[in-house]
């Protein structure tokens, strides 16, 4: 039923004529009979946007029969009216701005699954059931909605194994979803592996054996050893060893420091928080 999540894109890719008017939410906002708005030309422009979406996605899932759960539109944040307040009215038009992204990761879900059922048909359907324009057509075609790559960084899904499971939930495969480029995670324990021994579909997608071995490394190298346990309980871990990854880890994380990342933790080093003692009436107690 959620399997369209996964399409969600990390970061969408808004630009050009199809969704580029979504990329930037103006600061100078309209203000009509003491409350604020967007401008009239970007609440026109989400508007378009929203109107085409939704009804790609309305005109797929129905003609291709694809069950899923709609979010509410981005109107329902109501970036279409004016509120008391100039942040109140920018907190709302950035929360619609997020469901248009879920809206992007939705349609391109049901693109796949419409292509996985008829390829390339949902064009058409789009063009003469829909009325399409073209250029609309060749616009969805190169961006990320219509073609997932691996550049396309996408939320990605945890997925049954077991063909019970699936079958209750009525999940895609895993071959879908890696066909797709979509990020795939699954739970690969003893009950999987014990029946993969005899199907040789499970076994198929079975984790290799370095990553088996890097999986057992990473579990060991965070158990963090006892005092009370004896020297030699755990052989394989100590606290060199433990320290040893973390500040390695450290290292690349502050590669990836932004600047004002930074700057919050110098200052914290440079004036580490103080705890203050209670004084004078406290948690309802008399000094």
């Amino acid at each position: 039923m959620f399997g369209w999540m996964a399409f969600v894109p990390k970061q969408a890719h808004l630009e050009g004529a199809l969704l580029g008017l979504l990329a930037h939410i103006p600061s100078n906002l309209d203000e009509v009979d003491g409350k604020y708005q967007l401008p009239t030309y970007v609440m026109d422009g989400w508007r378009n946007i929203e109107c085409w979406l939704h009804s790609a996605i309305m005109g797929l899932r129905g003609k291709f029969e694809l069950p899923s759960f709609i979010p509410a539109g981005p109107s329902a944040r109501g970036y279409r009216r004016a509120h008391a307040s100039h942040s109140i009215a920018l907190k709302e038009a950035q929360a619609a701005r997020k469901i248009f992204v879920l809206w992007i990761g939705l349609l391109s879900y049901l693109i796949a699954r419409a292509d996985t059922s008829s390829a390339q048909e949902w064009q058409s359907f789009l063009a003469e059931r829909l009325q399409f324009h073209p250029s609309i057509i060749d616009l969805i075609c190169s961006s990320d909605i219509g073609t997932c790559t691996l550049q396309s960084h996408h939320v990605g899904v945890f997925l049954h194994v077991i063909k019970k499971d699936i079958r209750e939930t009525k999940q895609s495969s895993v071959r879908w979803f890696v066909a797709q480029n979509i990020p795939v995670w699954y739970q690969w324990d003893e009950r999987v592996i014990k029946i993969a021994q005899w199907d040789s579909h499970l076994a198929s997608i079975s984790p290799l054996p370095h990553q088996m071995e890097f999986l057992r490394d990473e579990a060991h190298s965070h158990i963090p050893a006892s005092p009370f346990m004896q020297p030699n309980s755990y052989p394989h871990q100590n606290w060199k060893q433990f320290f040893g990854k973390r500040r390695d880890r450290l290292r690349q994380l502050l590669l990836l420091e932004k600047p004002s990342e930074r700057e919050r933790r110098l200052n914290r080093e440079r004036m580490p928080p103080i705890k203050k003692e209670c004084t004078g009436f406290c948690m309802g107690q008399r000094p």
